[in-house]
């Protein structure tokens, strides 16, 4: 997975993720597979698991992250 710093947030529907959601990793999953871009604040998510990341990279996806706020990530499918 590339990471890129962007200057704004994409003009996408972002999908938001977080660890305190209930079934947050299968719906994590589920919306690679769908290739949906994603996003997440470091607070809610500070780490990326292994299998996240290797599903990440399988499916193409790139780390953006807003350059104005480092903590903001959003994961986009190629």
């Amino acid at each position: 997975m590339n990471t890129f710093l962007i200057d704004s947030v994409p003009k996408l529907e972002l999908h938001s993720i977080c660890i305190h959601q209930e079934g947050w990793r299968e719906r994590f999953f589920q919306l690679i597979r769908d290739k949906k871009p994603i996003s997440y604040d470091v607070d809610d998510m500070p780490n990326l698991a292994r299998d996240i990341k290797d599903e990440l990279g399988k499916y193409g996806c790139r780390d953006l992250i807003l350059e104005s706020n480092q903590d903001r990530h959003f994961l986009i499918s190629d």
